[in-house]
């Protein structure tokens, strides 16, 4: 029994020089997390850091801002992932060592707002994706941020006066509606709300984006939907029912039609961001459906996305996640269409059953110091014929190196959209005109932060030369059918005048 013990308090003080010597080891290799290194917590509780401390999901979530002395040091952190049993999964430490000394924090008179603070931005970058300033400066650059009352993120330097500012925050000026429909529940036997998951998801999103004054389930669409969409204030609309484009079930007794739709969208805008969430609700996009009445049947500045026979897909399971997908890529700063696009491919199972449709260059999110890509250049032909396919080559390049989209309008009632590319990658479109006339290619190059630029070009299109084949083979039969039954019962002068005339009325129709 002795020898056993004996054995068992070996084994123990064996372990603990063993985790000792990892501990040792983790320090030395630089992953000073706040557990590992007492010497590194011990200076950030000298740097009185504000720290979040919590469990999401299935990590305990530790993040730490640098503050010191009241001043907050602008893209410092420390952030930290432990799993289940105290393993560190993720840590990610920016710090910087700075004197706060040397900025004077004199107070400043401001009215109408929630909270002001002293910051400093150590470097440029530090600015990126949400701050911008209204002209060049030096740093590390010391001021005020101040939330005011209206959402607005205003800089002021020490003096009190306005030079630069952030994202606006959401304000009673831009608000949203959300709200699901009844499902009928097979097992329990009455309808429940089996959507509210994607509804909270969308909620969580939406609130960065605009004040969500409505997220409903089972509304009365007179007393609910109707009032919230008139108003003009609201801009993003969300829903998940039972429907299709042009009708979904507001509630367990009433229907909302696309042509209540239409009346209550007569005397505003277009909504500026609609997810119709019908599993047929984007079927449809043209006149008659939701999602032309949302847009007013406009593309600038308007977006509808959705769902298209999502009753019949497998990926449904995924719905949730590719819609957090895209939220989350939206809130980034990328196009709607982008984050789209992104989403479908995180997740293609669904890609056949979400549509997109309008604005490929609306934001909801504005993305900072991005720079506008170069105008495309492309192949320019300044004449041809029709019904001949021509090739073009389309080339332009972006100064952040952005993914860039390529949007052709032909001139002729066609436009496609191509992309994304990697800047710099040149490809090749192609495309025949129907009819003769002079027509304008206007070509945009499209970042995926929805800046643009345009190149035009024109092309004069005349009538072919030569017949094909086939169309001679059309043309004679029916040429020799009409002069056969224009021979009966005339006179051999009028014979001959209709001949001549049906000959160059045929031949007209044919080149033209």
């Amino acid at each position: 029994m002795k020898r056993r013990i004996l054995t068992i308090s070996t084994l123990f003080v064996i372990f603990l020089f063993v985790i000792s010597g990892i501990t040792t080891s983790l320090t030395v290799q630089g992953f000073d997390t706040l557990k590992l290194n007492e010497n590194n917590l011990s200076s950030i509780e000298k740097e009185k850091v504000k720290t979040v401390d919590k469990i999401i999901a299935d990590k305990h979530v530790t993040y730490t801002e640098h503050v010191v002395d009241d001043v907050y040091i602008k893209g410092d952190y420390i952030l930290t992932h432990e799993d289940s049993n105290g393993k560190v999964t993720k840590y990610e430490k920016v710090w910087t060592e700075i004197d706060v000394d040397q900025f004077d924090f004199s107070d400043i008179g401001v009215d109408n707002t929630y909270w002001k603070k002293k910051v400093i931005f150590p470097k440029e970058t530090d600015c990126e994706n949400f701050y911008s300033f209204d002209k060049s400066k030096e740093y590390p650059l010391g001021c005020w941020e101040v939330r005011h009352e209206d959402g607005r993120t205003i800089l002021y330097d020490t003096n009190g006066i306005e030079i630069g500012k952030g994202i606006t925050a959401p304000s009673e000026k831009a608000n949203s509606f959300l709200m699901t429909g009844p499902c009928y529940n097979e097992d329990e036997g009455e309808f429940r709300d089996e959507w509210c998951y994607l509804r909270e998801n969308a909620k969580e999103w939406f609130e960065k984006w605009s004040v969500v004054k409505s997220i409903v389930y089972n509304p009365d669409p007179a007393e609910k939907i109707s009032p919230q969409i008139k108003n003009s204030n609201f801009e993003l609309f969300y829903e998940v029912a039972h429907g299709s484009y042009d009708w979904f079930s507001a509630n367990t007794e009433k229907e909302y039609h696309q042509k209540d739709l239409k009346n209550d969208m007569q005397n505003r805008p277009p909504m500026k961001f609609a997810f119709i969430g019908s599993c047929g609700g984007m079927d449809e996009t043209d006149d008659g459906s939701f999602s032309h009445a949302f847009r007013k049947g406009q593309m600038k500045d308007t977006v509808t996305v959705g769902y298209s026979g999502m009753a019949q897909c497998d990926g449904w399971k995924y719905a949730e996640y590719w819609q957090d997908e895209m939220f989350k890529n939206i809130n980034e700063g990328f196009t709607i269409r982008y984050a789209f696009d992104l989403a479908c491919q995180a997740y293609p199972s669904i890609n056949e059953s979400v549509v997109f449709c309008g604005d490929e260059k609306l934001t909801l999110v504005d993305k900072t110091g991005n720079n506008v890509p170069e105008a495309p250049d492309f192949t320019d032909i300044e004449s041809g014929e029709t019904s001949t396919e021509y090739s073009f080559d389309v080339v332009s390049s972006d100064e952040d190196k952005n993914p860039l989209y390529y949007k052709i309008d032909w001139d002729d009632d066609t436009i496609d959209l191509k992309g994304p590319y990697t800047s710099g990658e040149k490809i090749t479109l192609s495309h025949k005109w129907k009819r003769r006339g002079t027509y304008t290619i206007k070509v945009e190059s499209i970042d995926v932060y929805g800046k643009y630029a345009v190149s035009k070009s024109s092309i004069k299109i005349s009538g072919t030369n030569q017949m094909s084949h086939t169309k001679t083979k059309l043309f004679l039969p029916n040429l020799f059918k009409n002069i056969l039954k224009d021979f009966r019962g005339n006179s051999p002068n009028i014979k001959l005048i209709n001949i001549i005339s049906l000959c160059l009325h045929n031949c007209h129709q044919e080149y033209s």
